[in-house]
Order: C-alpha cells, then structure tokens, then sequence
C-alpha cells in the first residue's frame, strides 16, 4: 500500500495509472483528498504463472492529466 498526500490548499481528484495493468490493478482508480490529507492507495497484484521480477510504474494525475507523482515499485 503507497499513502499520497494532497499537498494544495484546496481538495483535489486525482487519477491512478499504471505502466502494466496485466500485474497491478487498483482498488480506486480516482481519489477525493482534502487540501493536506492523505489517502492511502490500494493495490491489487495479478497472479502470474512464472516467476520473476517486473518493475512497474504507478502514475498520480491530476483533472487535467498532469502527473502529480510517479512511484516505482
């Protein structure tokens, strides 16, 4: 689970996306945050048939779709 923090003075939505949708979905792909609250980010890992390792990029958008934050994990 990633925490982001709405880091303006007023509520904002915001949009989640990721980089490799065949591993990782969320579990609310839109987030209300209030002006300086957090909101956790829930995760959901696909199964996968064969091991290994896979980075993915997890994108944090704004109404316009200007990204806020990028995480990698």
């Amino acid at each position: 689970r990633i925490t982001y923090t709405n880091p303006y003075p007023v509520a904002k939505r915001f949009h989640l996306m990721c980089d490799r949708n065949d591993l990782l979905q969320f579990k609310e792909s839109i987030l209300e945050i209030d002006s300086g609250s957090s909101h956790p980010i829930g995760l959901r890992f696909m199964p996968v048939m064969q091991p290994g390792a896979a980075e993915i990029m997890v994108f944090i958008n704004d109404e316009e779709d200007k990204n806020e934050e990028t995480f990698r994990i």
